[in-house]
């Protein structure tokens, strides 16, 4: 055979592999393409007014359940936390959004602090959540104030619940629990591959409690501010699912999301333990050669599972509401048999896999418990030459962002359309603040998309839990553009927000 034949039959088989590789990958992204979009066929949704009596007995059950899982210590709750609550409740009614930050920091101090020690008992009391339909009306529409659409997400994809923003010229369609309507499809598909848009949400829960009806008010505002499309998943969770339970199934989920939706166009987002599950599942992805998502949104983040006696810890019992005891059984059964300070439980400690992390954003209050760990998060991954961006407000508890509803009631108002709750409570001066805290975020765009690592505090007079929500927006537009691979972000332009999100600011 001489050379030229021998050139050209290798050149042929090398071609033969890149078509069938191509192939492979083709087969696969359908495969991924049709189990994303039978969500809708495949969600179970309470749509008649019998289905909403049967939700109804299934919570009153798992609330026997609860309950009968810690009854002594459930009647010394009630004794000590309604009296407390009962005031809290009328400072709640009476005061500013700040004064209701507090009434709420007060109720969830006193909550933590006196439930029973039994996790089950707490995790069935949370599993509540996804069985009350009213409570999806209380948390989008009447402190939400609309604007974003609702439907669960498909168990072939591991269950959850898509969100996604609605076009302010075009209406909602309203599906109330008792309604027969038919579930309404997310638009995850409708645009082209490579400027499909999505945020993946781990809700937090010290990796024991909550579950996406918990955090929709957080995930709800997310999917309206950064005009995309969010998946809030749901994970196996401790006690009876120790590491690495949690992480082999969201990694299995973000496999499959790749099948639908281009890397460059996922931003990984969560909050407390959600947020250490989002950044064990960048390093993990990294580690199996996956690529990696456009950008890291850390919100609290619970990074290090041993830390117990940092200096945060102790300074921060009035302004916040974590106690270390139940902190530490929290960690124990996420853990089971590992050490706390082993790396795949604490990826504060897992330095060296942190080259190579997507673009980063942690927000964090600086009256945490965890600030101290936050903070030496930020550092670590800035040695690691990561871009990393911090937003801290002062004085804020655990979590705040996700009570922004609550304590700032009408900021979500669409257009110059005033809430009915803020236009009632409301004062000038929180209507002012909350005004300034948009033209503080409107500026952050720029600003990430002109530096990398930037560390900003919420402005004085403005909210730092809805301030935190417009610098979230503009990191997230700003990792996209970043991400979108050259010959696209040319033609891309302001594309890169979907078509659902079009005239959303």
């Amino acid at each position: 055979m001489t050379r030229e034949a021998s050139c050209a039959l290798t050149g042929a088989l090398r071609e033969a592999r890149e078509a069938e590789a191509m192939a492979e990958q083709s087969r696969e992204r359908l495969r991924s393409y049709v189990r994303v979009r039978t969500l809708a066929l495949q969600a179970e949704e309470l749509t008649t007014p019998g289905a909403s009596r049967v939700s109804l007995v299934a919570a009153v059950s798992m609330a026997g359940r609860a309950f009968c899982a810690a009854p002594l210590g459930w009647l010394r709750f009630a004794a000590c936390f309604l009296p407390r609550a009962l005031i809290l409740t009328a400072v709640y009614l009476c005061a500013d959004g700040d004064g209701r930050m507090r009434a709420i920091r007060g109720m969830l101090a006193a909550a933590s602090f006196n439930v029973p020690r039994r996790l089950l008992a707490l995790q069935h009391v949370t599993d509540i959540a996804p069985l009350l339909p009213i409570l999806s009306w209380v948390q989008l529409e009447l402190f939400g104030r609309g604007g974003v659409s609702t439907c669960p997400a498909s168990a072939l994809i591991g269950g959850g619940e898509w969100l996604w923003p609605t076009p302010p010229h075009a209406a909602a369609p309203r599906r109330r629990a008792c309604s027969r309507a038919p579930p309404v499809a997310p638009p995850v598909l409708e645009p082209p591959f490579a400027q499909r848009r999505l945020v993946l949400y781990i809700h937090g829960g010290a990796f024991v409690l909550c579950n996406p009806a918990t955090h929709r008010s957080l995930t709800a505002n997310l999917a309206r501010h950064l005009g995309c499309t969010v998946l809030a998943a749901t994970y196996r969770r401790a006690p009876r699912h120790a590491y690495p339970g949690a992480l082999d199934g969201l990694l299995d989920l973000y496999r499959t999301l790749l099948g639908a939706f281009p890397a460059h166009g996922i931003v990984l987002a969560g909050e407390s333990a959600g947020a250490n599950l989002a950044l064990a599942l960048c390093l993990r992805a990294a580690q199996l050669h996956l690529p990696p998502p456009a950008g890291l949104i850390l919100l609290s983040p619970w990074a290090d599972l041993s830390d117990t006696t940092s200096p945060s810890w102790a300074h921060a019992h009035t302004t916040d509401y974590l106690p270390l005891d139940l902190a530490r059984l929290f960690a124990a059964a996420y853990a089971g048999p590992l050490p706390l300070a082993d790396p795949h439980i604490s990826p504060l400690h897992d330095t060296a896999s942190f080259v190579g992390a997507p673009r980063t954003l942690v927000v964090y209050g600086e009256g945490e418990c965890l600030a101290d760990q936050q903070a030496a998060l930020v550092e670590r991954l800035r040695e690691a030459r990561v871009p990393t961006s911090a937003f801290a407000c002062a004085g804020a508890m655990h979590g705040f962002p996700l009570f922004a509803d609550a304590a700032y009631w009408g900021w979500n108002a669409r257009g110059a359309r005033a809430s009915t709750l803020g236009a009632a409570r409301g004062t000038r001066e929180e209507t002012a603040a909350l005004r300034g805290a948009a033209e503080v975020g409107a500026g952050a765009i720029a600003s990430f998309v002109a530096g990398a690592n930037i560390d900003s505090h919420a402005a004085p007079g403005t909210p730092g839990a809805v301030q935190a929500f417009h610098v979230m927006r503009g990191f997230a537009r700003a990792a996209w553009d970043a991400s979108l691979p050259a010959d696209e972000r040319a033609g891309a332009g302001p594309a890169a927000a979907p078509a659902s999100a079009k005239g959303r600011t």
